[in-house]
């Protein structure tokens, strides 16, 4: 998957929560992996911006799926 695949995508909780989207990610030079997604949150009227360590990640798919434990807000 290329990272223009990830930029964009829908960000939803392991509970199928839309959370936001993939506004950008942090790349490792030395070995090419995600280190950080930034994320634009929906909160309503109002938008936040938040950053995730790739390891909040538990799945890319159709949608980017993170791990619920995670304080998104």
């Amino acid at each position: 998957m290329k990272a223009n695949d990830i930029i964009g995508m829908n960000v939803i909780d392991e509970e199928d929560n839309y959370i936001g989207t993939v506004e950008d990610m942090s790349i490792d030079k030395n070995n090419g992996s995600i280190e950080k997604v930034n994320i634009i949150l929906d909160q309503g009227l109002f938008s936040n911006k938040k950053t995730i360590s790739f390891d909040q990640v538990n799945e890319i798919s159709d949608d980017m799926t993170i791990f619920s434990i995670i304080d998104i807000y």
